[in-house]
């Protein structure tokens, strides 16, 4: 759902945030036994500080034009509304933070302000970024009719007249979030089954900033993922490392910035920023950079290996692809309801890094391979203790005619 909607349509926000309410409100706060629910009372004073923040937030460039900007909502822990601004050039930092919402299945409400003046009000609802692309005929809107054309229903459509011409930092933020939200569904079945309880949830948000970036290279590469004490040279008969090296410099990133930043229930908008959130974005920033390293790796003929505890363990990488490779993998597409379709996938049909992947996962129990073709398709293999290889395909433009949807 978004809506969009102009700074003289309403007296004051205040005005605004009362009627949206009281009118709309209930299709937020949930069922009433719901012990989750977060109350209408929050939603409302959350509501009216997004708004305030909107109107009085903006970048001024140099022709003196306020610049796109925007409010984050979500209820945190403790139902305290937490306000997180955000520049509409989407840095990394920024979409970290709006897919860990999305993946913490926390509420949220999407406030944008664009150079125009134009306000657009988008709620997500207890629904994640892959709910919306495949049922967003459930999306309910927070506010139905603002005047002639000012209604904007079909959030899946990326067009320039939904998004106020700004259709390219839409779609590259949804973009962004869906890809997010595969691994993590990924994660969440793996968890379901009760396989690699270990995997913490930054491990799928550091897989997820990989692939987007070899994705942005359009160079195409494989991303080799193993469990934890895996050993190289056992599995020669599958992978040959081409430059080995066993570092751990990505997962001391990943703990200097788990130990910099505070929990979302202490983050709160306004004010300087503390000395531990300066050290929290230098952490991130560095985190950032180790992965762009990681990506450069990619671009080496063959694969780059590491261990779900993030240890570097070589790049260069070539798998052995065995007659077991041509077996026909399942492929599995999101229904959006009760979790994924089951499509055959010919092996015939696959590419030559799509084979050598689903062979390694069949060869190599509890390996995850990502791999990333020249046109931006992002797919991803998983192999069981029954070695089924699991195929997912995501389109760089995330068309939802890219997959069946029962």
């Amino acid at each position: 759902m978004s809506v969009l909607l102009r700074p003289n349509d309403f007296i004051s926000p205040d005005d605004f945030a009362d009627w949206a309410c009281n009118q709309y409100g209930e299709l937020f706060s949930g069922p009433v036994n719901d012990p989750e629910t977060v109350s209408i009372e929050v939603y409302r004073a959350g509501l009216k500080s997004l708004i305030r923040t909107a109107y009085r937030t903006s970048f001024e460039t140099e022709e003196g034009r306020a610049s796109e900007c925007g409010i984050l909502l979500t209820a945190a822990d403790d139902a305290v509304p937490v306000n997180v601004p955000f520049a509409a050039t989407l840095s990394a930092g920024t979409l970290a933070v709006f897919s860990q919402m999305v993946l913490d299945s926390r509420d949220v409400i999407v406030v944008t302000l664009s150079d125009s003046g134009d306000l657009v009000v988008a709620g997500l609802a207890r629904l994640s970024i892959h709910d919306i692309y495949y049922e967003h005929r459930r999306i309910q809107p927070l506010v139905r009719i603002l005047g002639p054309g000012r209604l904007r229903l079909n959030i899946a459509s990326l067009s320039d007249e939904y998004c106020g011409g700004n259709a390219e930092i839409f779609a590259k933020l949804y973009s962004v979030c869906c890809v997010r939200s595969w691994i993590h569904r990924i994660a969440q079945a793996q968890r379901n089954a009760g396989e690699y309880p270990g995997r913490a949830p930054i491990f799928y948000r550091v897989l997820a900033d990989c692939l987007l970036q070899m994705r942005d290279r359009r160079h195409g590469g494989t991303l080799l993922v193993v469990p934890a004490g895996f050993d190289s040279n056992r599995a020669a008969a599958h992978l040959t490392v081409g430059y080995p090296c066993e570092t751990s410099v990505v997962r001391h990133a990943i703990d200097r910035l788990a130990a910099c930043t505070r929990p979302a229930s202490q983050v709160r908008s306004g004010g300087q920023p503390s000395e531990q959130d300066l050290l929290a974005a230098q952490a991130e920033a560095d985190l950032l950079t180790t992965i762009e390293h990681v990506v450069g790796m990619s671009m080496i003929d063959g694969a780059v290996l590491m261990d779900e505890q993030f240890t570097l363990l070589g790049f260069g990488c070539i798998i052995k692809r065995s007659d077991t490779s041509l077996r026909r993998p399942r492929r599995l597409y999101p229904d959006g309801k009760t979790g994924f379709v089951e499509i055959e996938q010919d092996a015939t049909d696959l590419g030559t890094r799509h084979r050598s992947a689903s062979c390694f996962c069949r060869e190599v129990p509890g390996a995850m391979a990502f791999v990333v073709s020249q046109d931006g398709y992002v797919s991803v293999a998983t192999g069981t203790d029954e070695a089924v290889e699991i195929y997912h395909r995501i389109s760089p433009e995330d068309d939802t005619n890219e997959y069946p949807v029962a």
